[in-house]
């Protein structure tokens, strides 16, 4: 699959995976404080993730303006 990320950047899952391991994190949106949490906690370990070989992505139904918004609000790093 192929979705558009917070800034409008393709992310492809295929293409993600040539260069390792992918690590999703499902999230209800940006409303939900446990999805908040866990998105909060995952980022605090994207340093551990990286040094494992592995890339995390963020997915969720929210509309492209509350993907955003979700990114800037938490101030995660990963892609959203």
């Amino acid at each position: 699959f192929t979705l558009r990320d917070h800034d409008g950047n393709p992310f492809t899952l295929s293409l993600a995976l040539i260069d390792g391991p992918v690590i999703m994190a499902f999230f209800r949106g940006n409303w939900c404080p446990i999805c908040a949490a866990q998105l909060k906690a995952m980022d605090m370990e994207m340093d551990k993730f990286k040094d494992l070989g592995a890339q995390v992505v963020a997915i969720s139904a929210q509309l492209p303006e509350e993907t955003a918004q979700t990114h800037e609000q938490f101030g995660i790093k990963m892609p959203v």
